[in-house]
């Protein structure tokens, strides 16, 4: 399984490029449809506050980072393995969490792939 350092680190940040340059004006990517955008991440905030839920009892806009981190994955074609490893750091590296339930993960990336591509 792909580490912070070694996976998604390098990953988030070529994501991160990739927006820097689109925001920039220099891509030739096709304009955002706004409003189904904010409705995909609302969904994608459901399924997080739904089904992964590493710390119960949270606001709902508490893993929206997690989310939109997601989100720039999934828009950059991300393997399931990448998003798996993106989650396990997420609960054990940044929440500080003892461990990593692997079966829920998984389950949060099976509804993550039903919502289909980022808009």
């Amino acid at each position: 399984m792909l580490g912070w350092n070694d996976g998604i680190k390098p990953h988030l940040e070529k994501v991160a490029a990739k927006v820097q340059h689109k925001v920039s004006g220099k891509g030739n990517e096709m304009p955002v449809d706004k409003s189904a955008l904010k409705t995909w991440l609302i969904r994608l905030r459901d399924i997080l506050n739904s089904e992964w839920t590493p710390i119960p009892g949270c606001p709902p806009d508490e893993y929206d980072t997690y989310r939109d981190a997601l989100a720039a994955m999934v828009r950059d074609s991300a393997s399931d393995e990448e998003l798996l490893a993106y989650l396990d750091w997420a609960e054990r590296e940044s929440m500080g969490l003892s461990s990593f339930a692997r079966d829920r993960g998984l389950m949060v990336i099976a509804s993550l792939r039903k919502l289909g591509p980022i808009p």
